[in-house]
């Protein structure tokens, strides 16, 4: 067991166990859609996914939070060894390479937002308090 649970079983009402085929599995069908999750974010979508699926069968409403808190970027490696084992396929390699440029863009466009709009607001603060 991991020396996460305790906290984890702190944090939230329940924990679900997901296996690594289906972590992984999951992690491909989003990279199909264009999110560049690394495993961990297939695990907890998966995870979220099957406790909608619960929800429905019993009929109840609820609202599912989840993160992806990763990216695929630094695992090309282990995703190489680990693919024919875990998913019983090849790892396409030019298909992971594509959605990581995508993933290195799309953060670096953020970042720069980010630094505009924080430019923007001191900007804004600065002329402020020279009025005052």
């Amino acid at each position: 067991a991991s020396k996460f649970f305790p906290y984890a079983e702190n944090l939230c009402e329940r924990l679900k166990e997901v296996s690594n085929a289906d972590a992984w599995n999951q992690m491909t069908k989003v990279w199909e859609i264009g999110i560049p999750s690394g495993m961990t974010g297939g695990t907890y979508i998966y995870g979220s996914i099957e406790v909608a699926k619960e929800l429905y069968e019993n009929e109840k409403e609820g609202v599912i939070v989840t993160l992806i808190p990763d990216s695929c970027e630094d695992h090309e490696n282990i995703y190489e060894k680990y693919f024919p084992k875990i998913l019983g396929r090849r790892f396409n390699k030019d298909f992971f390479e594509e959605l990581s440029a995508k993933a290195k863009k799309e953060r670096e466009e953020h970042i720069c937002s980010l630094r505009n709009k924080s430019s923007l607001l001191l900007k804004t603060l600065k002329e402020y308090w020279n009025k005052i």
